[in-house]
């Protein structure tokens, strides 16, 4: 009888170091975290940004917040703000739009506007 695989026996198959390094770290899928509740901190603004073509996180919607109506949440969808980005999970890394909005969030006091660029993931 064949020993079953384990994420962390996937993830060493795969060669994914940084993903090695989280599953060693948390030890939990996400989706357990998920289940688990997520705690926001009142005192702090959280800012969350996830994309429609998320291959990692599924649904993309387990990055928002449990409560969206929380006055210190803003969650993004970039294909919300942007209909052309086309990215995934790891391109949201190298994403010029995505990194436009991360600055914007981080300086609100001084946006630049959004030149919403076509943008594809080549790793997707």
């Amino acid at each position: 009888m064949q020993k079953a695989l384990g994420l962390g026996d996937v993830l060493r198959a795969v060669g994914c170091p940084a993903c090695q390094e989280i599953h060693a770290r948390f030890g939990i899928p996400a989706e357990a975290r998920q289940r688990r509740g997520r705690r926001s901190r009142a005192d702090l603004h959280q800012y969350r940004e996830s994309v429609r073509n998320d291959e990692a996180v599924t649904p993309y919607t387990a990055e928002s917040s449990t409560n969206p109506a929380a006055s210190n949440v803003t969650n993004i969808v970039i294909q919300d703000r942007c209909a052309v980005d086309l990215t995934g999970h790891i391109g949201q890394a190298y994403d010029p739009n995505v990194t436009n909005l991360i600055l914007n969030a981080l300086d609100p006091a001084h946006p630049t506007p959004l030149n919403c660029q076509p943008f594809v993931d080549l790793g997707a």
